[in-house]
């Protein structure tokens, strides 16, 4: 079992019209042996905001 710390895994900037003021972090993905779901995390900075239909603009299978 891995575990993380996440003030240790990189943030991303969310590259996405829409989207102002949010990171992504993916701390757990298949490079970690999970085959078919990652674990995102994504945190909004105060004043930042993303579009109603965030989740839905994502084309993938949700588990």
């Amino acid at each position: 079992m891995k575990i993380t710390r996440l003030p240790d895994v990189a943030k991303s900037r969310v590259e996405m019209e829409g989207v102002v003021g949010a990171q992504r972090q993916i701390p757990l993905d298949k490079a970690d042996g999970m085959p078919t779901v990652s674990l995102r995390v994504f945190t909004v900075d105060p004043g930042g905001h993303t579009p109603l239909v965030f989740m839905c603009l994502v084309p993938i299978e949700y588990e």
